[in-house]
């Protein structure tokens, strides 16, 4: 079965709609700046951010709703909430689908950190009772509930959690969704993190995982520059997005993934898993005993007239360096900018 992403929407330093992203990314702006840490405050949780080496990042900027919109509930959302519900709502948006019979697979490596901050102020303040609301935010999973129930989407609703590969892992249990479930019209996979705050800069400083710059392929590199952000795609078997009249951006034929089994954080340094999981996805790929080629990509492209001209120095290389990681947002920022 081949898969069909009819739905984009992006969110994260460099803008919060794919025309923004795309005109800074050609223009080669960086959304890296320096992090201004609050004040010391007895009243907050935590109550210093001393301890804190991080000195650069890259934002994402919160977007702005009217009072009345979702009932006025934004006000009480947390910032990671807020960036994936405008997120979610421009794929679908994007995608011109009708059906609400579709899933949702929203993930967060982190989640709303910044609720529970406020959960964790309270506790420590011995206050009994908080705001029900700001309590669920606590969870995981609760930006992927309230996606479907904000837009009314019927499909299981989940989300996954397997550190900076979590996007991907989310994209590969949406499309086992559509190879197995044939009454299910769309997925909307996304992800969604905002790390830039006391606990996860907290963690991976300690993980000695940060450095001053972003460049992931330089020998001499002394670590990632964290960002925030989010990104969706709705994504549906080729056929019904065929069948409908959509626009294509791309086609998905596959997800591989194999584990290390060896060490927790440290990359194998013989490639073996990364071999493994190109294997597994060009094996998944074979359609009636012929792997998906680069031809059909193009016919395909060609024939819903989407507009690929990439004729400067390559943007795709060039946002793998420009600031990474994105966490949970690694695999599906990647899929736009590819798409």
């Amino acid at each position: 079965m081949k898969f069909a992403v009819t739905g984009i929407g992006i969110a994260n330093g460099l803008g919060d709609s794919l025309e923004q992203n795309w005109a800074n990314l050609l223009a080669g702006n960086t959304a890296i700046k320096e992090i201004t840490w609050p004040e010391d405050n007895p009243r907050k949780f935590p109550k210093t951010h001393k301890s804190l080496t991080v000195k650069i990042g890259a934002p994402c900027p919160l977007p702005e709703f009217d009072e009345d919109d979702y009932h006025g509930e934004w006000q009480h959302w947390d910032p990671c909430v807020k960036i994936a519900v405008r997120t979610a709502k421009s794929a679908l948006e994007n995608s011109n689908i009708s059906s609400k019979n579709i899933s949702v697979i929203y993930s967060t490596t982190g989640g709303s950190l910044h609720s529970r901050a406020y959960i964790s102020r309270h506790l420590e303040d011995g206050r009994e009772r908080i705001l029900p609301r700001q309590v669920i935010q606590g969870t995981l999973d609760y930006t992927s509930g309230l996606v479907s129930r904000l837009f009314g989407l019927t499909g299981v609703s989940t989300s996954m959690h397997s550190a900076c590969a979590t996007g991907l892992v989310s994209l590969d249990y949406g499309l086992k969704i559509l190879e197995t479930e044939d009454d299910i019209d769309a997925v909307l996979v996304g992800g969604v993190d905002t790390p830039i705050e006391a606990f996860q800069s907290y963690y991976f400083q300690n993980l000695g995982a940060l450095g001053n710059k972003s460049k992931p392929f330089d020998k001499n590199r002394t670590g990632f520059v964290v960002g925030e952000g989010s990104g969706a795609l709705v994504i549906e078997p080729l056929e019904k997005a065929v069948s409908r009249g959509a626009k294509i951006y791309a086609l998905i034929c596959s997800v591989g993934a194999a584990s290390y089994g060896a060490h927790e954080t440290a990359p194998d340094a013989e490639g073996k898993s990364c071999k493994n999981a190109v294997i597994k996805a060009q094996n998944n790929s074979i359609t009636n005993g012929t792997p998906m080629s680069v031809s059909d990509h193009n016919d395909m492209l060609k024939n819903n007239e989407a507009d690929f001209d990439i004729t400067k120095d390559d943007p795709v290389e060039y946002y793998e360096n420009w600031n990474k990681p994105y966490l949970t947002l690694n695999g599906p920022l990647q899929d736009i900018i590819n798409a």
